[in-house]
């Protein structure tokens, strides 16, 4: 058989990898589907905003703080940026499990059931925060460039 053939037979053999990455997929949809069904909340919508913020999500603050700390210090540290980037990761994983035990879990305690969502008061108290957490996410140069001096002085120039 030419390699041709031998290639074209291989590649229509169920392949268990790309099983798995379909099976991946298609929970990550599902996943999805299920989020977007919940985020409708508005008190869960926030406090998802805030934790993906938190952890470091790109284009919403967290990122940006995190990139800028992480780059700067590889050049003098490496092995503790290492570390510090595995305490990131760490961090991340534990508040997105803490997120989905919070919001996604069935519910223990009954009384909870009772709580309500935002009122339009918290909402409009969270509306800036949320605003300014995707603005320096997408655009931080308005705000670097407002440290700038001050940074070029503590550093001596360097920059």
């Amino acid at each position: 058989a030419s390699p041709a053939s031998r290639a074209l037979r291989m590649a229509e053999r169920p392949k268990p990898v790309i099983k798995w990455h379909q099976t991946i997929i298609r929970s990550i949809l599902r996943n999805t589907v299920q989020l977007l069904d919940h985020l409708c909340n508005d008190a869960r919508g926030a406090f998802v905003l805030a934790t993906l913020s938190s952890i470091g999500l790109p284009g919403l603050n967290g990122f940006v703080g995190e990139f800028l700390i992480l780059t700067g210090s590889f050049e003098t540290q490496k092995w503790a940026t290492v570390l510090a980037t595995l305490g990131v990761l760490l961090g991340a994983v534990y508040m997105l499990s803490m997120v989905q035990r919070v919001f996604w879990n069935p519910m223990i305690h009954e009384e909870n059931r009772t709580l309500r969502d935002l009122t339009w008061r918290e909402a409009i108290a969270f509306a800036p925060l949320a605003g300014c957490m995707i603005w320096i996410g997408v655009h931080p140069g308005a705000l670097l460039r407002l440290s700038e001096s001050a940074v070029r002085a503590l550093v001596g120039g360097s920059l």
